[in-house]
């Protein structure tokens, strides 16, 4: 039901509305209800909520979000993977940490190779650094070389 109604309001770009219903849930609950809507539903209309709440709220969560539902139920949409890899490139740059510098990899990782191998190789080593037997950065250097 709560799925739903969100739905429509972002459907209609009642942003602040939508937002009300989500008080009180947690990063996860928000993430997970995102998800399912851009799964039933195959709308764009998410995006635009999570871009309007970023731009509201500055929390970089909301990027994160894009990632996600950009990079997985909405990744058919043409350009998806292209704007889901500069919101990795822009947390990134607000965050360096091993969890957003392996995000960043995927993209590497997909036929499109949005990531460049140099940058894709660079990264993995910085990754492999820090937690020498991460599997993703392991398995991407040992491919890239």
């Amino acid at each position: 039901m709560k799925q739903q109604q969100i739905f429509q309001l972002l459907v209609h770009a009642e942003y602040e509305q939508a937002a009300a219903l989500l008080q009180g849930c947690d990063s996860a609950q928000i993430r997970d209800i995102l998800l399912q809507i851009a799964c039933d539903k195959d709308s764009m209309a998410v995006i635009g909520f999570a871009q309007h709440l970023f731009t509201v709220t500055g929390d970089y969560f909301w990027y994160d979000c894009m990632i996600t539902l950009l990079a997985g139920p909405l990744c058919f949409v043409e350009g998806a993977y292209a704007l889901a890899y500069r919101c990795a490139r822009l947390v990134l740059a607000h965050e360096r940490s091993e969890e957003n510098l392996v995000q960043l990899l995927f993209f590497n990782d997909i036929p499109e190779r949005l990531l460049p191998d140099p940058a894709a190789r660079a990264i993995a080593q910085e990754v492999l650094s820090v937690n020498p037997e991460h599997p993703v950065a392991a398995r991407i250097l040992q491919r890239l070389n």
